[in-house]
């Protein structure tokens, strides 16, 4: 079975903020994802993903993929470390922005990017540069 979202880019915006200094693994802190972003054919376009935790609490994702097939198009993918677990099977990410600082597009997926802006953010910049990246 599929999923398809659809929303106006930068208008619906998906925020958390689980991290690993708090307490919860680089598995488990995804704010899309952690409980189980994993049915087969999961489509996702125009949507705003973001771990807002900072960089300060280390390992933060924003999106994790478990999804066989899963495609996202024109989506923003935004957080510190670990911004994008790719974590497996066969992925697809046209037209998206990825932001992040250390590690942040990992995982064990075969995964595509086409025509995607992928971004590293100096870590060690001022916050309130970090807070740049967050759609407001």
């Amino acid at each position: 079975m599929s999923i398809l979202l659809i929303f106006p880019l930068h208008e619906t915006i998906l925020t958390g903020n689980l991290n690993g200094q708090d307490g919860a693994s680089t598995f488990h802190s995804s704010t899309l994802g952690s409980t189980g972003l994993s049915g087969e054919g999961f489509v996702a376009r125009d949507i705003c993903i973001q771990d807002t935790a900072g960089r300060k609490k280390g390992q933060a994702v924003a999106l994790r993929v478990s999804s066989d097939r899963a495609v996202f198009y024109l989506c923003r993918i935004d957080a510190n470390h670990d911004t994008l677990y790719a974590y497996k099977y066969q992925q697809f990410y046209r037209e998206c922005q990825i932001t992040g600082t250390v590690d942040f597009i990992c995982g064990d997926a075969t995964a595509v990017f086409q025509n995607c802006q992928i971004e590293g953010v100096d870590r060690l910049k001022d916050r309130a540069m970090q807070e740049q990246l967050f759609v407001k």
